[in-house]
């Protein structure tokens, strides 16, 4: 149906404008179309036996996770809506996947700027933990601020802990405390230990440790998940950051063996994937990382198990997504623009989220406008705090003074 038939609609009917266009609703697989849309536009395909000259770019790295940070926000709506997002519905349990390319990306772009800059790890804590710790506080008031004007009180040592990210007040947010522990532990590690097989060894043992020591913590003992690294999502994705540091390390060998054999790693990874969505599914339903018992039996095998097939698909699909990339250059203004703010995107959507569905923004009835609504003005907002965040940057990191 077109803008302007639309439009008519809407003002021929009895029914206000407002209520008719939030109830509208429109086939949901038009954002499906708009999303594969966003990533193919203006791609760019290597000829025979031609590759891209830089496939893991920052440029091009960066527009991924801003069809990622997408792709994520429309993973949360799928888990909400169920059954009524329709052609969407997968994305429910997508969500790990494009999470994982995010951890990937660190541990590569880390790994990939310590092996090319020189005297990199100085002032690497003051540079990097302030690219993800004032975008995380300032989303943190956001919430806050809103939690108080829709009506919650929180009490002294409450307010502490939810303002100091103690007490997630937004459950999304956990991605920030675990990749700012990873940026505190890759600089120690690779600072301390010169030898940087060594380190790496180092490093992927105490990812593990943290891994093991997650899984261990379950979910606490009413399944609320209270405190930091309770839940599957704490660590059943973060060892890629691990994957992104090896093939950083080890990148020039391995190009190499990708080229020689690039169909067939192509159709192995391609296949494995979809091989091990369907193992992982059956999994979790099967065994389930929740299966446990709080206080009688945490039923770590059962967690074990779910990780021992989730893990392997998320790697295989990020190794599928790194030959496309040998071969495709994914670039447009769009996912350059979405690529810029995509952590604001990722830490600001649950507010949306929320506020469309529990109506304390606006009551949207209608599924495929409620997912419409949501990301754009999710887009919209980290748009504004990308702003902001990037100011109060350059003043933490002295780029900038007051007087300016």
């Amino acid at each position: 149906m077109s803008s302007v038939n639309l439009f008519c609609m809407l003002t021929t009917t009895g029914m206000p404008v407002y209520e008719k266009f939030v109830s509208y609703n429109f086939p949901i697989y038009f954002i499906l179309i708009a999303l594969v849309a966003i990533l193919c536009v203006g791609s760019k395909i290597a000829a025979k036996n031609e590759w891209q000259d830089e496939p893991l770019s920052l440029e091009v790295s960066k527009a991924i996770q801003g069809f990622c940070a997408v792709a994520i926000i429309i993973h949360h709506l799928a888990q909400d809506l169920m059954a009524k997002a329709d052609v969407l519905q997968g994305f429910s349990e997508f969500g790990v996947l494009f999470v994982g390319v995010f951890f990937f990306f660190s541990g590569y772009g880390l790994y990939t700027s310590l092996k090319t800059k020189e005297n990199y790890l100085k002032g690497f804590l003051r540079k990097r933990l302030t690219t993800i710790l004032i975008p995380f506080y300032v989303c943190i008031v956001i919430f806050t601020v809103t939690a108080c004007i829709t009506g919650a009180k929180f009490e002294g040592k409450e307010l502490f802990f939810v303002l100091s990210g103690w007490t997630l007040i937004n459950d999304h947010m956990w991605y920030i405390v675990e990749i700012a522990i990873l940026y505190i532990l890759f600089f120690v590690i690779y600072r301390l230990i010169k030898n940087r097989t060594v380190a790496t060894i180092v490093m992927t043992l105490c990812v593990i440790g943290m891994i093991a020591g997650s899984l261990m913590l379950c979910h606490g003992e009413d399944y609320s998940c209270p405190y930091w690294f309770m839940g599957e999502w704490w660590y059943n994705s973060t060892f890629l950051f691990i994957v992104g540091i090896l093939v950083s390390k080890h990148s020039d060998i391995l190009r190499k063996i990708a080229r020689k054999g690039y169909a067939f790693f192509l159709i192995l990874f391609g296949g494995l994937t979809i091989w091990f969505a369907s193992l992982t599914q059956n999994a979790l339903e099967t065994y389930s990382y929740w299966s446990e018992i709080p206080g009688v039996d945490p039923n770590y095998d059962d967690k074990l198990r779910c990780l021992s097939l989730q893990l392997p698909w998320i790697i295989f699909f990020v190794c599928f997504l790194l030959l496309l990339m040998m071969k495709v250059k994914f670039s447009n203004g769009i996912l350059k623009f979405l690529g810029s703010i995509s952590l604001e995107l990722y830490l600001i959507h649950n507010l949306f989220r929320l506020g469309l569905s529990e109506g304390f923004i606006a009551r949207i009835p209608s599924a495929s406008m409620y997912i419409a609504l949501t990301i754009l003005m999710s887009v919209a907002a980290a748009a504004i705090i990308h702003g902001v965040d990037k100011y109060l940057i350059s003043l933490a990191t002295g780029k900038r003074s007051l007087r300016k």
